[in-house]
């Protein structure tokens, strides 16, 4: 047997040629402390990207309801409604005429009939908020959103809408904007 030696033992198997030496335990060790500590930096950092790819989600859809209300509104020559719900978290798009229909059914369990033109569930903490009416002033809001807390935003066939200005929140004061103009119906994100 070329290579071994009589009287040798294992230990000294990494002193002959050919014989490939291994890991120790010690520096398996070593590179398992410098993963975890890796990781401990490195997962963190994913979890917060993930909550801002929701947040971000979250407003592109918003603005893209909005700009398909005042499409539909415009095409159909139909005003459309955009209605908030903070109870129910979602936000639901479809003709003003269906608007009455919707306040008295909102609370029962079966389905709205004419079905809704868009149902939007808003993701696990993340809501939408009023942060001012154009201009700044409240003076555009009706009963129904006064009495039952929804957040009603409406888009006119002249393309105009009741416009303001919308805050996504997120867990962790985490924020985007929608502006809603209400002389164009124009949708725009910051």
């Amino acid at each position: 047997m070329k290579g071994f030696r009589k009287g040798r033992g294992l230990r000294d198997c990494r002193a002959i040629p050919g014989v490939e030496r291994g890991f120790t335990l010690f520096e398996l060790l070593i590179v398992l402390v410098i993963i975890g500590l890796m990781s401990a930096v490195i997962v963190p950092a994913l979890g917060h990207s993930i909550e801002n790819s929701e947040l971000r989600a979250a407003t592109r859809d918003v603005a893209s309801i909005f700009r398909f209300a005042r499409s539909r509104a415009v095409s159909e020559k139909s005003p459309y409604v955009a209605i908030y719900s903070e109870e129910e978290r979602r936000l639901v798009l479809f003709s003003e005429a269906l608007l009455d229909l919707y306040s008295q059914q909102r609370d029962k369990e079966y389905e709205l009939q004419p079905r809704p033109a868009c149902i939007y569930e808003f993701p696990r903490g993340i809501r939408l908020q009023r942060v001012a009416e154009e201009g700044g002033a409240e003076e555009g809001r009706t009963d129904l959103e006064e009495e039952s807390g929804l957040e009603i935003i409406r888009f006119f066939p002249t393309g105009a809408s009741s416009g303001g200005i919308y805050a996504i929140l997120a867990p962790g004061g985490r924020q985007a904007m929608i502006s809603v103009d209400a002389i164009t119906g124009i949708v725009d994100i910051s």
